[in-house]
C-alpha cells in the first residue's frame, strides 16, 4: 500500500495524497468540476506539465489561461487542435501558424491555398469535435533516428530539418490520437482543455481567437491591425525567398556560414526601404517635420540618421533633434513602481525645453 504525503497548494492549502500521484490528480482533487481551468502548475519556479509526479512537501501553484505561463500551454495546445484538424480536413496540406496578430494567432495552409470562409466554418467544426473528444495528449520521448522517420513519415519536413540541426539525441513527441507534433514546451493533457476558442476568416488565412489579457478575455473583441499585417505578410514572403521560414533552415544557414549573406541582403532591403519613404518625403512638400516613435533600444536614432542621409541624397538639409539629448538629470528622473528609472515616462523628459526648440526652428 502506498504511503500518503503532504503537498501544499496556493489557495487552497494542505492537502493529503498518495505517493505517486501526478499534478492532474492533485488539480481533480482540489477543483473538482473546474479542473479543466488549470493548465498547468508551477513549482519552485520552475513549470511543469500535469502529468508530473508530485514529491512530499512541494507547494504548488496551478496555471490558468490568466498565468503568463498558463496562457502559454493554452495558446500551444489552441495551435496543436487546429494542426490536427486542418491535417484530417487537408491532408496533402500543412497548416502553418505564423505569429500573434493582435489577440489571436495567424494561420495559414501551405501551398498557395487560401482558406475560404466555408473552409474556416469546416475548421472550426472539425476543432470542436477534437476538444469534444478530450483525447489525451501524450509526451514520449525518441530517439533521433525515431523522431526523423516519423516526421519524415508524416511529411514533416521541416521538423526533419530543424531535428537534423540540433545536438542531441533524444527529441519529445506528442501523441495526439493519431496525430503527432512537436512543441518548445508544454501542452496540456487533454484535447479538452481548450474548449474556448473561435475562427475567425482573415485572408488568406484565418486567425484563432482564444480569451486572453489581449482582448480582455472576450473574443468577440477585436481590431483589424492591416497595416501591421501587411508588414508580417512581406516579412513572411521574404522569409520564404530566403528559405528561413523556420527554425531549422536558420540553423542550416548558420551551420554553413551563409548567415553573413543574409545579413547583407537584409540590410540591402532596409536601405532600400529608407530610400523609398525619403522619396515620398521629397515630393510632399507639405511635409515639415518628421517624428519616429518606438521603445527604448529599438533602433529610432540609427533609423533617422539613415533617413537623414537618404534625405541629403534628395536635396534636403534635415536637422536631427534626439529625444536622448532632452533626458531630465537623474535625480529628476521619474520611478517605476519597483522603484526604478522609468525612462519611457513623459516626465522623463524636458518637454518645456523640447517645445522652446521645436518653436525656434
Amino acid at each position: 500500500m502506498k504511503k500518503q504525503i503532504n503537498v501544499f497548494v496556493e489557495e487552497y492549502g494542505k492537502l493529503v495524497v498518495k505517493e505517486g500521484s501526478t499534478l492532474l490528480q492533485v488539480a481533480t482533487e482540489v477543483f473538482k468540476e473546474d479542473a479543466k481551468k488549470y493548465l498547468g502548475a508551477r513549482i519552485e519556479n520552475e513549470i511543469f506539465p500535469l502529468f508530473k509526479t508530485v514529491q512530499e512537501e512541494q507547494y504548488i501553484k496551478f496555471l490558468t489561461n490568466r498565468d503568463v505561463d498558463g496562457y502559454r500551454i493554452y495558446t500551444k495546445t489552441i495551435s496543436a487542435v487546429f494542426i490536427m484538424a486542418c491535417k484530417e480536413l487537408f491532408p496533402d496540406k500543412d497548416a502553418i501558424i505564423y505569429h500573434f496578430l493582435g489577440p489571436g494567432l495567424y494561420a495559414e495552409l501551405d501551398g498557395k491555398h487560401n482558406i475560404s470562409f466555408k473552409e474556416t466554418q469546416e475548421i472550426e467544426i472539425k476543432m470542436n469535435e477534437i476538444i469534444r473528444m478530450d483525447l489525451p495528449i501524450i509526451r514520449k520521448e525518441y530517439s533521433r533516428e525515431e523522431a526523423v522517420k516519423l516526421f519524415t513519415d508524416y511529411g514533416y519536413f521541416d521538423k526533419v530539418r530543424l531535428i537534423n540541426t540540433l545536438d542531441r539525441e533524444e527529441f519529445s513527441i506528442y501523441n495526439i490520437g493519431t496525430h503527432i507534433d512537436s512543441f518548445h514546451g508544454y501542452l496540456a493533457p487533454t484535447t479538452g482543455y481548450v474548449s474556448e476558442f473561435k475562427l475567425k476568416y482573415y485572408y488568406p488565412g484565418v486567425i484563432i481567437l482564444f480569451p486572453s489579457r489581449k482582448n480582455n478575455y472576450n473574443m468577440e473583441k477585436f481590431k483589424d491591425q492591416k497595416k501591421l499585417s501587411k508588414i508580417f505578410k512581406e516579412s513572411n514572403t521574404w522569409s520564404n525567398i530566403l528559405d528561413m521560414s523556420n527554425i531549422g533552415s536558420l540553423n542550416e544557414k548558420i551551420n554553413n556560414n551563409k548567415v553573413e549573406e543574409i545579413i547583407q541582403i537584409s540590410e540591402a532591403l532596409h536601405e532600400k526601404k529608407i530610400a523609398q519613404i525619403a522619396d515620398i518625403i521629397f515630393k510632399d512638400t507639405d511635409i515639415t517635420m518628421i517624428l519616429i516613435a518606438g521603445p527604448s533600444s529599438s533602433g529610432k536614432t540609427t533609423f533617422s540618421k539613415r533617413l537623414a542621409t537618404q534625405m541629403k541624397v534628395n536635396g534636403k538639409r534635415p536637422i536631427l533633434i534626439s529625444m536622448d539629448d532632452y533626458f531630465v538629470d537623474r535625480d529628476l528622473t521619474p520611478v517605476d513602481k519597483e522603484g526604478k528609472p522609468d525612462y519611457e515616462s513623459i516626465d522623463a523628459i524636458d518637454i518645456e525645453l523640447f517645445n522652446m526648440d521645436l518653436i525656434s526652428l
